[in-house]
């Protein structure tokens, strides 16, 4: 979409307009340290002793939106399938809407595969050699999630969960037209229960929690398969890109410089 907009804009608002395009807000170097007494760092070195690397997947839904309590049982059962695959999961509960089964939660918690924080310091977690190439994300209304940014910028894919604005086009951009990801479609309830058009397929939306546990199985075993390994392979060369852009000389930087002279600042 972002094309699209950066052409739109030039004649948008009856005369032309300057624009910048400085690239995404992330840090390419981590500003902050991981804290090793912080529980979450705690629970990853776990992980990472007890299993190696790549083995903790990192779930967020921003502080803003979360799936409504009508649909949360379709997350569990959902996010059940993590440990099966014999993987761990860190689920930062950021968003004052965030509602999830107590005796659910201490169940993940007591048997050590999931710890549940109210905020974490998401760098530090894809960082950790322990994360998994998965970052489990859904996309806000009106902008691109963390996942986009940060988790290419980090070599990380996504697993991808649409509510509602522009979230289905961003969720495609990651896994249809970059490839560096997959999009949860079993879970999606309301109008948007029916079909959905995927590279000249329908896919039925059943919206069972039975559909949701097959479909998640399914995309766990992808993302350790060749499909996976080729969409590691988009993200890190998307990574590089963001990177390049950002870094000195790359375009980000130079917009940015170039923003800082219009505005007086440099």
């Amino acid at each position: 979409m972002e094309p699209i907009v950066a052409a739109a804009l030039l004649g948008s608002f009856g005369k032309p307009m300057k624009t910048f395009f400085v690239g995404p807000s992330v840090d390419l170097i981590p500003p902050h340290l991981p804290n090793p007494s912080s529980p979450v760092t705690q629970f990853l070195d776990r992980a990472y002793t007890d299993n190696g690397a790549h083995s903790v997947i990192y779930i967020s839904f921003g502080t803003l939106f979360f799936p409504l309590p009508s649909s949360t049982s379709h997350l569990m059962a959902a996010l059940d399938e993590i440990p099966k695959a014999g993987l761990r999961f860190v689920f930062a509960l950021s968003s004052a809407n965030a509602t999830l089964d107590k005796s659910w939660m201490d169940g993940h918690v007591q048997a050590g595969n999931a710890i549940f924080p109210e905020w974490t310091n998401q760098t530090a977690v894809l960082e950790h050699p322990v994360s998994s190439s998965d970052f489990f994300a859904s996309f806000a209304m009106s902008y691109t999630p963390p996942s986009s940014p940060t988790g290419p910028s980090r070599r990380r894919q996504s697993i991808t969960s649409c509510r509602m604005g522009d979230q289905p086009i961003n969720a495609v951009q990651i896994a249809t037209v970059h490839d560096c990801g997959f999009e949860l479609l079993q879970v999606r309830t309301g109008p948007a229960k029916s079909t959905a058009y995927r590279n000249g397929t329908e896919i039925e939306i059943v919206g069972t929690e039975d559909a949701v546990r097959d479909e998640m199985k399914r995309i766990l075993k992808m993302s350790k398969g060749l499909r996976g390994k080729h969409q590691r392979m988009n993200v890190r060369m998307l990574g590089q890109v963001v990177v390049d852009s950002l870094g000195p000389g790359g375009s980000g930087d130079i917009a940015l410089g170039n923003l800082g002279q219009a505005i007086g600042l440099v």
